[in-house]
């Protein structure tokens, strides 16, 4: 009796077989690519990544630029800083110096020119200072005005029959203890005064104060 004994697996072998012979028939099948196909395809992916890469390394620069550019600023506005401060504080005490000048002098033309106003304008405003008293007194005792003796005549001409709201007389009195620039008034209810020296003394000692300065006089002095 004869026996035989196969150590090759044919259906392996054919089904590597069938294998090989399917990827033959797609590689077959499969389109060619001539190598100036290959050539170009390489060229626009080479350029495509030249460009993404020009891209970034511009951001990348610029970045760094804008981070260097700001990290300047910053050191160089941290040096001028205390310049700056110092220039303002310099700039603002010059013109507390300019101002606190421009009122010493404002002070000291007023001392000189005010008493020459008072003195030139005081009739006129004692006439008007009478005629105020004039209006505000009530009561049956009437008016009494005291004015400087050099004043009386033309007050008096100037308010000659002149009467209250009531119907009550005016009294002028002429007053040897009063300045050129004093007038008083006085009726039932009530009194008033009038002071061009006091008004003097007063927009004075207010220049005074905003100048900080209390002898504009001998100040011009040493300045002319």
């Amino acid at each position: 009796m004869l026996s035989f004994e196969f150590t090759r697996d044919f259906d392996r072998e054919i089904e590597a077989e069938t294998a090989s012979l399917a990827q033959a028939r797609r590689a077959a099948t499969r389109p060619q690519i001539s190598p100036e196909e290959l050539e170009a395809i390489r060229a626009a992916a080479f350029a495509e990544g030249q460009a993404e890469g020009l891209k970034q390394g511009v951001a990348e620069a610029e970045a760094r630029l804008n981070a260097g550019f700001e990290a300047q600023m910053s050191e160089t506005l941290a040096a001028l800083l205390p310049g700056l401060t110092a220039l303002r504080e310099a700039r603002a005490a010059h013109h507390a110096g300019l101002e606190r000048d421009l009122l010493r002098l404002i002070h000291a033309l007023a001392a000189r020119l005010l008493p020459e106003i008072f003195t030139a304008f005081a009739p006129a405003r004692i006439a008007a200072f009478c005629r105020d008293a004039l209006r505000m007194a009530e009561g049956p005792g009437g008016l009494e005005l005291r004015l400087p003796e050099a004043l009386c005549p033309q007050i008096e001409a100037a308010l000659q029959g002149a009467l209250t709201a009531e119907g009550a007389p005016v009294r002028l009195i002429a007053d040897p203890g009063l300045s050129p620039g004093m007038a008083l008034a006085s009726w039932d209810q009530g009194r008033a005064s009038h002071d061009e020296a006091g008004l003097h003394q007063a927009l004075l000692a207010t220049l005074a104060g905003l100048s900080d300065f209390s002898n504009p006089m001998a100040d011009l002095a040493d300045r002319s």
